[in-house]
């Protein structure tokens, strides 16, 4: 994971791609999006209808392109 932008499935998987280096994360859970949170590197977070949009196309590509805006 280390450099990479990983998609987790979980508001609370952050901890795994923080501690082996990701630069980043795309979370996806179907919590509230009404609130603040805070994590110790950049995330976007989404609900599961849009994570499965982007796990779709991870798994219909190759070379991926990804940013976190």
């Amino acid at each position: 994971m280390k450099g990479k932008i990983v998609l987790c499935d979980a508001l609370g998987g952050w901890r795994e791609p923080f501690f082996a280096g990701a630069v980043g994360a795309v979370m996806q859970d179907g919590g509230a999006k009404d609130v603040a949170f805070s994590f110790p590197l950049p995330l976007s977070y989404l609900g599961k209808g849009e994570g499965s949009d982007i796990l779709s196309y991870m798994n219909s590509t190759r070379y991926q392109s990804k940013r976190i805006v």
